[in-house]
């Protein structure tokens, strides 16, 4: 197990490319700082059958299997009334 607890956003993208690249790890678990470049990756894990989870942060357009925080959007939605 490796465990990262910090990784700067400008290097996210290109240490989870490395994790996938190795083929050392059977999943990742991953708080995404931005969604988009990771897709690609997340996809070549799942190809590889590398587990991706997702939390506090989604990438919702991979194949990741599961996402585990909550719904902004749905979160910050105000019905209105008293």
């Amino acid at each position: 197990m490796l465990r990262v607890h910090t990784v700067p956003e400008n290097q996210q993208v290109e240490y989870v490319q490395k994790i996938v690249n190795i083929g050392e790890y059977d999943a990742i678990v991953i708080a995404a700082h931005d969604s988009k470049p990771l897709e690609t990756i997340i996809e070549q894990a799942m190809k590889k059958n590398i587990a991706v989870f997702t939390i506090n942060t989604d990438v919702p357009n991979s194949k990741r299997i599961a996402y585990v925080g909550s719904d902004y959007y749905d979160a910050g939605f105000w019905q209105g009334g008293n």
